[in-house]
């Protein structure tokens, strides 16, 4: 089958947990059902959440599981991760029967908020909605808004939105939320009123539009890099979204090749001229940070000629002072993939779930980043370039960064 809709304290807190509680919130278990166009993110690279995605089973398009991967655990390989099974919670403040949403960490990696922009339901489709899980304490909470404030969600199948945090003033960034936007919208989860915690930045250039008004850019990847301070968007496809929220869109797909960073100080985007060779125009794949935002892994994908999903299993690393691309080796041609979850930890870069186009894949990869080779192994420990340290020249278990000064952005421009 072709899925025309994808082309976009915490180990041990959770054991203790489970030894004194009576409700048992985390269960050790098998690996997920597979899915595609899942909610995913990664904490301080020591656990990968995922969650919902879309299954393709007969008349369910949505899940509702919610996983933990421990990426401080040691030998385990492919065949036999460290999954643990979470809570996903009930009703309405629970996690979302949910895909082709995203996940962003909060309050300073105490929380994550899952931003869903279609949820089925036993009764009806519905969209717009955020919740927020506690890591801590294991609990949900919903998120509560006015349908002016944050009610106008893409609320497509496939097309997919994505946010990230600035760890460092915990302000979640979501480019090109609403239909038809090209704006910046801000979260702020600290604000005491509810009304408040959402902003669109209306003095915010708007986000460079290369095809005009009416198309909506989705299976973009969003990240912070703790490096340059700024937001990174790499690649995405831009669509015009039927009338139907379960039709396939009006026309064919634009894809993208630019990389445009967002400078909150500057409130404005510029798109970055990069050298090297580049991923090149993608949709659905995932971009994850390693060494504190100086590099940049981007994996995967798809790319299409009309009505056609080529998957893409390369993979491309960004070094983000020099903004210089480099290419790793490909996966083999039975691991191409789109729409997975992604995750970097160490040495190591992580691909779960996802889809070929034809087949919903529920198997994992692992790239070596130090040998620059795929392997069934994960391989904990090394260090990560933190934040305090990521502007001074250092090397990470193999992989050396520079400190060279940024290369110059070009003016914006109306070409992908």
């Amino acid at each position: 089958m072709r899925h025309r809709d994808v082309l976009n304290h915490h180990h041990t807190m959770l054991h203790a947990i489970v030894a004194l509680s009576t409700v048992m919130c985390l269960v050790t278990a098998g690996p997920p059902i597979a899915v595609h166009s899942m909610a995913y993110t990664t904490v301080n690279e020591k656990t990968l959440y995922i969650q919902g995605g879309n299954p393709e089973q007969a008349g369910d398009r949505f899940a509702n599981q919610f996983y933990a991967l421990d990426l401080t655990r040691s030998n385990w390989d492919t065949t036999n991760p460290p999954w643990t099974t979470l809570s996903a919670g009930v009703s309405y403040s629970g996690a979302p029967s949910s895909a082709y949403h995203f996940m962003t960490v909060v309050d300073y990696g105490q929380s994550l908020m899952i931003w869903s922009s279609l949820e089925r339901t036993s009764l009806s489709l519905n969209s717009s909605r955020a919740v927020e899980f506690n890591i801590s304490n294991l609990t949900w909470s919903g998120v509560q808004y006015s349908n002016t404030t944050i009610g106008n969600f893409v609320t497509f199948p496939g097309f997919a939105k994505s946010g990230a945090t600035d760890p460092g003033t915990n302000l979640v960034y979501i480019p090109a939320l609403f239909q038809k936007d090209t704006g910046m919208t801000v979260y702020n989860i600290t604000q005491a009123a509810v009304s408040n915690k959402f902003e669109s930045c209306a003095t915010t250039a708007p986000m460079p539009q290369p095809l005009g008004e009416g198309r909506v850019l989705s299976g973009h990847s969003t990240v912070w890099s703790e490096y340059s301070g700024s937001l990174l968007v790499y690649g995405g496809r831009y669509e015009v979204p039927p009338t139907d929220p379960l039709a396939s869109p009006l026309t064919p797909a634009v894809l993208s090749d630019r990389l445009v960073e967002y400078q909150p100080s500057q409130k404005d985007w510029t798109i970055v001229t990069t050298k090297g060779e580049s991923p090149g125009k993608l949709a659905s794949h995932c971009m994850v940070p390693a060494e504190g935002g100086r590099k940049m892994i981007v994996f995967g994908g798809s790319k299409e000629t009309g009505s056609t999903i080529v998957p893409e299993g390369g993979i491309y690393i960004l070094d983000v002072p020099s903004w210089t691309w480099s290419q790793g080796t490909s996966v083999n041609s039975s691991d191409f993939r789109a729409a997975m979850a992604c995750s970097v930890a160490a040495d190591n870069f992580i691909a779960w779930g996802g889809t070929n186009g034809d087949n919903i894949l529920g198997s994992m990869i692992i790239y070596n980043l130090r040998s620059q080779q795929w392997t069934t192994r994960f391989s904990p420990g090394g260090q990560r370039c933190c934040c305090s340290s990521c502007r001074s020249n250092c090397r990470i278990r193999g992989l050396q960064t520079s400190q060279m000064a940024f290369s110059p952005r070009s003016s914006l421009s109306t070409e992908l």
